[in-house]
């Protein structure tokens, strides 16, 4: 489920709202409701979805990450019992759902970059496209993006961190290539290639746990 308007359902405490007041062509505003880039938004609106589903969470029933809501259960019947259940709380908060971007009674969905199927939890294959003709960095920058993208699928990964450690070295403030400067691709460690093979290998977590992100049993898998 996705939850609409977002940062838009917190009220700004009366009183408080020149605190995120701005600027436009057209004058000054102050704002009446929480809103996209204020640095606190998104961990006051996590706050009270938190709040609201406190029951839920800690009985393992749903998982609330900012604006989206999963709900997950063994039978059909319990799925639509719990999904009411959800769908009440929401109401009788005063929030709606953005329909184009929910879905109901699936066996696979796409959650946080990560695709939920019973018993697994997959990388995400149209983020996983083009990783095989990724091309060697070739200055800091490039080495962030990769490993940017490394570090969010990192559990899926058999001794990420030994494999990736060559990379990170090259970040450090401490190594002279650090800052502006081009890397040379000698200087790029041999991993480099052998660390986008095990991504492209697709790698699934079949632990229990799901989506606390940290798989204990690995596979190599199709996805």
């Amino acid at each position: 489920m996705d939850v609409q308007w977002g940062y838009n359902n917190v009220q700004i405490k009366e009183g408080d709202e020149w605190k995120a007041a701005f600027v436009t062509n057209r004058g000054l505003f102050e704002p009446t409701v929480m809103f996209f880039g204020l640095c606190n938004s998104p961990a006051t609106f996590q706050s009270m979805m938190d709040s609201i589903f406190k029951e839920e969470i800690c009985k393992g029933l749903v998982v609330v990450y900012i604006n989206n809501i999963l709900i997950f259960a063994d039978t059909l019947e319990q799925l639509r019992s719990l999904t009411l259940h959800v769908l009440q709380k929401l109401r009788s908060n005063d929030l709606f759902l953005k329909p184009e971007k929910c879905t109901f009674e699936t066996q696979k969905i796409d959650f946080l970059g990560m695709i939920v199927k019973p018993g697994k939890l997959m990388m995400d294959p149209t983020k996983l496209k083009g990783i095989r003709d990724w091309p060697v960095p070739t200055n800091v920058k490039q080495v962030r993006s990769f490993l940017g993208f490394g570090n969010f699928y990192r559990k899926f990964i058999y001794h990420y961190s030994d494999l990736a450690g060559p990379l990170n070295d090259l970040l450090k403030k401490t190594n002279p290539l650090n800052g502006l400067r081009p890397l040379k691709k000698p200087l790029i460690p041999s991993n480099f290639a052998s660390l986008k093979n095990q991504f492209s290998g697709c790698p699934i977590s079949q632990d229990p746990s799901l989506l606390k992100l940290t798989p204990l049993n690995m596979q190599q898998g199709q996805c």
